[in-house]
Parts: C-alpha cells; structure tokens; sequence
C-alpha cells in the first residue's frame, strides 16, 4: 500500500459513506493509497462493502466495513459509536452515499421524493453533525460532500435529485462558516457523469448529451475522479468551496 503513514500510525480515520457503492468503493481505495486506514460505509450491500474492505487490507491497508441508514438518526448515531470504537480519531469524511428516482416534476410522487431527498440531503445533515460534533473537538478535521452538477444545473427528469444535491452544496457551505474556527474543513465535489452501478439506468441519450456538453468530449474516470477526491481530503486550508471536477461548464 502506497504510503507509510498506517504503518506509523499517524493518519487518522476516514469515514467513506457509500462505499459499497462505485465512487464510494474507488475513493475509499484511493484514501487507503494516501494512508489512511478507511471505514467502508454500506446501507444494503454488505458483502460489497466486506470487499471493497478486503482489498485494501490485502494491498497493505487497514480498513473495516461498517452499516447503517444514515437518514435515520438513531442508526447514524449508532454508527458513529462504532466508528468511535475502531481506535483512529475522525479525520476525513466523504459522503458519496445517495440515490436517485428519476420522474418529471409534475408527476413525482411524495414518497420518490422523500426517499431521494432522505439519501442524500438528510443523510449528509447527520453525518456532518455527528463527524462535526467530533471534529470540533479535535480542532482538525475535512468533510467532503460529493454533490452533482444537477444540484448547480438542474436536470430534466431530476427535481428530487437535483434538490437534494443543490442542498448538500449549501450544507457544505453553510458548515464551513460554522466549523471555520475550530480548524474543520467542510467542502462539496461535483464529481461528473461517472459510469457507476447508479447510472447505468440513465438512456444512452441523456449519456450522449452529457459526453456532448463535455469540453473534452469524454468522461473521467471512477479512479480519476477518486484520486482527484482524495487529494482534495488532504487539503488543510481551503475550506467552504465547491471543487467541479466535471468539464462540463456549470
């Protein structure tokens, strides 16, 4: 595993909620490349998370896979006393955990759009209270958000999505401000249209009119865009900003 800092035991932990998921499994891959022993996040897909965590472990890494819905207060709370218990202090979140439940507007459905808006708004609200509260006290501490372009944008198709996104980036922003003086960073990613499990239902039209919109006519990669998330996890002075990693223009 690239980087000694496990070994001596000098980084702290990184929480990667979603991370069973594609960018959250690539981000905890490359946070565990710079260093960090990684707690793998999942809500459902346990053995995927147990995977993604032994992968790491086997180049070298520490990491653990740790569960829970995060929208729901009692199983983030119970979460983070797990995590309180794996021995590193907190010292990056990335909080790519979401979904989406694409419809027009006019016929979304209330519980499509709670359900969208409590994967990814709600559940960055508790986990940045509860990574915050720790951070705080530790006087250190980087809280990634991974947004989306939708949230900047809008999307056809996306209110619910696009809503949600938009309300992580004032989250973020929002957090920064308040966290500022104790040394905690609090920024939002838009990471791009990335080929992940959560896209590939997305019409090879609205693909194509993404690639179209791209000043370099092509996608990043997960493992780009990952690298590029875990470089940004070791800035110590750059707090309360939206890093767009997506060429498409916002």
């Amino acid at each position: 595993m690239a980087g000694s800092e496990v070994e001596r035991g000098e980084a702290g932990l990184a929480l990667v909620t979603g991370g069973s998921g594609g960018i959250g499994a690539a981000v905890a891959t490359a946070l565990a490349e710079r260093g960090f022993p990684v707690a793998v996040h999942y809500h459902r897909q346990g053995e995927r998370a147990e995977s993604v965590a032994a992968a790491i472990r086997a180049a070298g890494g520490a990491a653990w896979p740790v569960g829970g819905e995060l929208a729901d207060g009692g199983e983030a709370e119970a979460l983070f006393a797990e995590i309180d218990g794996l021995g590193p202090p907190l010292a990056v979140v990335v909080h790519c955990a979401g979904t989406i439940a694409d419809c027009r507007v006019e016929r979304l459905s209330e519980e499509a759009w709670d359900s969208v808006v409590a994967s990814n708004l709600t559940s960055a609200w508790q986990v940045v209270r509860r990574a915050g509260r720790r951070m705080v006290r530790q006087r250190d501490g980087h809280i990634l958000l991974v947004s989306s372009i939708g949230g900047v944008q809008g999307r056809f198709g996306q209110a619910n999505y696009a809503a949600a996104k938009a309300g992580e980036i004032g989250l973020a922003k929002a957090a920064a401000r308040e966290f500022g003086g104790r040394n905690v960073r609090v920024n939002a990613v838009i990471p791009g249209f990335l080929e992940t499990p959560m896209t590939a239902t997305v019409p090879a039209r609205a693909k194509e009119a993404a690639r179209a919109q791209n000043c370099l006519g092509r996608f990043s990669t997960v493992a780009e865009v990952a690298r590029a998330i875990a470089f940004i996890a070791t800035l110590r002075d750059v707090s309360g900003q939206l890093f767009n990693l997506d060429s498409r223009i916002l």
